[in-house]
């Protein structure tokens, strides 16, 4: 124990002796961007929301959701605030919340733009657009989602395409 003592204390004083070695840049010569911005001529035109992906995913969600039929009262499903759910409000409704949110976290849940309206005493509809921050994480979910639905019978059918969608799928 004395040994390990006096060779700690030796190593700090010859490293307290020695003179401080100065650290390297910090920039980096050759970045990629250009050092000046590129003349007007040669700057490229933006792309058209035709071209832009990011058009249709960063855009409001709620603006693709259904409008609530006429003569139909405005129901908010539990947990929305302003037509959206947070990850713990949209997991609360599957049959583990708990693991419903690990998962859902797990696979990158962005965000659920939701809408609800009742028509008469007791047809109440909520419809979710759930979006995923991955591709493929996202197309996981759809598939495990549509296992869920088909296999506990909960849905009458296999689905229906939605049009435009690629390959997306509604069910009643």
């Amino acid at each position: 124990m004395i040994g390990i003592s006096a060779g700690t204390a030796v190593g700090h004083k010859v490293q307290a002796d020695r003179p401080a070695t100065p650290l390297s840049a910090l920039n980096q010569p050759g970045l990629a961007y250009p050092a000046e911005p590129l003349p007007e001529e040669e700057v490229p035109e933006p792309l058209s929301a035709a071209e832009d992906r990011r058009v249709k995913s960063d855009g409001d969600l709620r603006k693709l959701l259904l409008a609530k039929p006429k003569g139909a009262r405005t129901f908010a499903p539990w947990g929305a605030v302003g037509g959206w759910l947070d990850t713990a409000a949209h997991a609360r409704d599957f049959e583990s919340p708990g693991g419903a949110f690990a998962e859902l976290t797990e696979q990158d849940l962005r965000r659920v733009a939701v809408v609800g309206w009742m028509q008469g005493e007791h047809k109440e509809t909520n419809i979710r657009l759930v979006q995923f921050r991955s591709g493929q994480r996202a197309m996981d979910s759809a598939h495990a989602q549509q296992g869920y639905l088909i296999n506990t019978q909960r849905v009458d059918d296999d689905g229906a395409p939605v049009k435009g969608s690629g390959n997306g799928h509604y069910y009643l």
